[in-house]
């Protein structure tokens, strides 16, 4: 496995407006994360509901509360690729970073 390709996405608060994408190629230095790992190609399809499990997931513990009480997903989430973009199998991760 390689270093991931991360990508922070602020997603758009009202249909008609856009989510906003921010790419980087190294990790932001220590933090804490909450990370959901899963596989196929990452879109906008999949990742929303991804970020939703895993802040599901994190309910009822004490990083629930890192969240900032909004019981819900991050106003900006990450998301680490790991493959190529023309390689099958491929791994994704979706990142609460704390």
């Amino acid at each position: 496995m390689t270093a991931p390709a991360l990508v922070d996405i602020t997603p758009a608060k009202r249909p008609s407006s856009n989510s906003t994408f921010v790419v980087r190629f190294f990790w932001p230095g220590p933090r804490y994360a909450a990370v959901r790992r899963f596989g196929g190609f990452a879109n906008d399809n999949n990742i929303p509901p991804q970020a939703l499990a895993l802040a599901e997931s994190l309910r009822g513990t004490r990083w629930a509360a890192a969240l900032g009480g909004r019981g819900g997903v991050p106003s900006t989430y990450t998301v680490g690729s790991y493959n190529g973009p023309f390689e099958f199998d491929r791994v994704n991760e979706v990142f609460f970073l704390f």
